[in-house]
């Protein structure tokens, strides 16, 4: 499991609605363990941080709502100049941003 940043967190309603960064860790998928935060995770969005083209490697990201709170993202590379065929990326250094909301934990002492 990677280690993210989270740079938000806020509840309403039963929700918990979360943001930050995670570093890929070259395993494709990347997973960040949620489940301190949410019991169940509903949706999640990710993104190649940077303000440049990504390049043939990674050169697409994709995440899955994996179980319970986990979410994976998935890197993908070009496998030449000329063969728009992706395969796994193993990538380690790229940073991505993500966005998740799930069903909030129980409050302690509740």
């Amino acid at each position: 499991m990677a280690t993210p940043t989270i740079t938000a967190n806020m509840r309403v309603d039963g929700l918990v609605f979360m943001g930050g960064t995670v570093v890929l860790d070259g395993g494709n998928p990347t997973d960040i363990d949620l489940s301190a935060y949410m019991s169940s995770l509903l949706a999640g969005v990710t993104s190649m941080s940077g303000s440049v083209a990504p390049g043939d490697d990674p050169s697409l990201i994709t995440q899955q709502c994996a179980a319970a709170s986990v979410l994976n993202i998935y890197a993908w590379k070009n496998t030449t100049g000329t063969d728009p065929t992706l395969v796994a990326s193993t990538d380690s250094a790229r940073v991505i941003d993500w966005f998740a909301v799930g069903v909030a934990l129980p409050r302690k002492g509740s």
